[in-house]
C-alpha cells in the first residue's frame, strides 16, 4: 500500500470532476481495450490476418474512445460555463440513443451468427467502434451548434478553466 501513497498526494485539476473523468476515463478504457484485445488475440488467432485485423480494430477502438473523451471533456466544460442548454443537446442525446441501440443490436446479431471466439471479438470491436463514432458525431454536433451561436469564448480550455470569466459575455 505504501507504493500507492504518491497517488493520494496528486493534486486534483481545477476543472470539474466530470470533465476530467470523462476524458481520462475514456483514454484509460481505450488503453485497457487495446491491451486486453492484443493479449487475447496473440493466444487465440489462427492466422496473421486475424491478428492484424484485430489489432487494427482495437487501435481504432482506442482512438475512438480517446476522441469521445476529448469531445465529452469539451462539452462538460462548456456546460459548466452555462453555454450548453439542454435544447442544444437534443442531437447529442439522440446520437447517444442511436449509438447504444446500434451497439445492442450489433452484439445481439453477432451472438446468433455462431462465429469462432476470435471472429466474435473482431466483430464486437467493429460494432463497438461504429457505435462510438455515432456517439462522437452527436457530441461534435453539440459543440458545432455552440460554436455556430458564437458562444464558446476562448477561455474554455483544459489549461485555463474559469467559469467566472464568462460572466457578462454571450
Amino acid at each position: 500500500m505504501k507504493q500507492l501513497g504518491w497517488l493520494a498526494r496528486l493534486p486534483l485539476p481545477a476543472e470539474p470532476m466530470d470533465a476530467w473523468l470523462s476524458k481520462w476515463g475514456s483514454i484509460a478504457g481505450g488503453l485497457l481495450v487495446l491491451m486486453l484485445t492484443v493479449a487475447v488475440l496473440v493466444s487465440q488467432v489462427a492466422t496473421k490476418a486475424q491478428l492484424w485485423l484485430g489489432v487494427g480494430l482495437a487501435l481504432l477502438a482506442f482512438l475512438t474512445l480517446t476522441w469521445f473523451g476529448v469531445l465529452s471533456h469539451r462539452v462538460h466544460l462548456a456546460w459548466h460555463c452555462g453555454l450548453v442548454p439542454w435544447r442544444i443537446r437534443v442531437g447529442e442525446l439522440l446520437a447517444l440513443g442511436a449509438g447504444l441501440g446500434g451497439m445492442v443490436a450489433g452484439f445481439y446479431g453477432l451472438a446468433w451468427l455462431g462465429l469462432a471466439p476470435v471472429d466474435l471479438l473482431i466483430g464486437a470491436l467493429l460494432v463497438f467502434t461504429l457505435a462510438m463514432v455515432v456517439i462522437c458525431l452527436g457530441l461534435l454536433g453539440t459543440l458545432a451548434k455552440v460554436a455556430w451561436n458564437r458562444q464558446i469564448p476562448r477561455h474554455i480550455s483544459a489549461d485555463r478553466f474559469d467559469p467566472a470569466a464568462d460572466q457578462g459575455t454571450g
